[in-house]
């Protein structure tokens, strides 16, 4: 098991660099499409543990091991072969950009980890399963919305040519993501009650 935890997460790690590469270059559609995967490999591993009624998480470990390994190795090569064409011309992201993206995701991660760690001791069993519920329910969308943004706002301001673009650009998403907003807001607002 443990072992496959590794695996997996190398691959992951792969995979998430793939999607870094398409998300910089604005091809949005092969980048959603990697994100995705890794819920259809989670569909698949939990139909075939369901399937053979299985009690040990092994089965669904191993799924989700080859899953992403499968992923990570096609995008790899794909990414690869593309970097090789002479035709690529994309500017190389500066190390301080990297750092930057690194150090947001690794808080957005501690924080959710110690979300997880410090709520169980302060609520009972009913009532985190009445959280868990609500937190599906209410953070869906604004969590859609976040990976949203994060395709779309970065490559965007990147590739501005000057400060009016990046102000467009900005300006632009700030509208987009302030509907988005209002309308999940809305829906969260009556779906939540039912």
């Amino acid at each position: 098991l443990l072992a496959t935890m590794l695996v997996s997460i190398a691959a992951g790690g792969v995979r998430s660099v793939v999607v870094a590469y398409y998300r910089s270059r604005a091809r949005f559609a092969p980048a959603l499409m990697l994100t995705a995967s890794l819920n259809a490999t989670l569909l698949i591993a939990s139909a075939m543990a369901f399937a053979v009624r299985s009690t040990s998480c092994l089965l669904p470990a191993v799924t989700m091991s080859v899953g992403l390994c499968a992923t990570a190795l096609l995008g790899s090569r794909v990414v690869a072969a593309e970097r090789l064409n002479p035709r690529d011309s994309g500017d190389a992201y500066p190390w301080s950009e990297g750092w930057s993206a690194v150090s947001f995701i690794g808080a957005g991660m501690v924080l959710g980890a110690l979300e997880r760690l410090v709520t169980p001791e302060f609520l009972g069993l009913p009532e985190m399963a009445t959280l868990s519920v609500l937190a599906s329910n209410v953070g869906s969308p604004f969590q859609m919305l976040h990976v949203g943004v994060g395709y779309t706002l970065v490559p965007g301001l990147r590739n501005a040519s000057g400060r009016v673009q990046r102000r467009r650009a900005f300006a632009h998403e700030g509208a987009v993501v302030g509907i988005a907003c209002l309308a999940a807001g809305i829906a969260v607002w009556w779906v939540t009650p039912l």
